[in-house]
């Protein structure tokens, strides 16, 4: 017989990816021109994301005899995520998410 246990968790606080506009948003009123920097950002977004994984499992196995064996898995995972999407790049909300994820299995 023998029992293994895992338990894991992950606090992501990283900021918002940046990335360059190539070009000028036809819906930008002020018709911002593109970025120079490949990391620039100019969002109207908050910079701030945070995630929240955590999980354990636990597995039993007996070997019952030279033919048999009986296993047992349990698992458990858990993740909460609150970001900011912003698609445009731009301080004007033009296509700015702000989402939250909250999963369990």
């Amino acid at each position: 017989f023998n029992a293994q246990v895992s338990v894991d968790r992950t606090q992501d606080d990283s900021h918002m990816r940046g990335f360059q506009r190539l070009a000028v948003n036809r819906f930008d009123p002020a018709k911002t021109p593109a970025s120079d920097s490949r990391y620039d950002i100019a969002s109207g977004m908050p910079n701030a994301n945070k995630t929240i994984s955590a999980g354990e499992s636990l597995t039993l196995n007996w070997g019952v005899s030279d033919s048999w064996s009986l296993k047992y898995i349990a698992a458990h995972r858990k993740s909460d995520t609150d970001t900011s999407i912003d698609f445009d790049g731009l301080p004007n909300k033009i296509a700015d998410v702000r989402a939250e994820y909250h999963d369990n299995s």
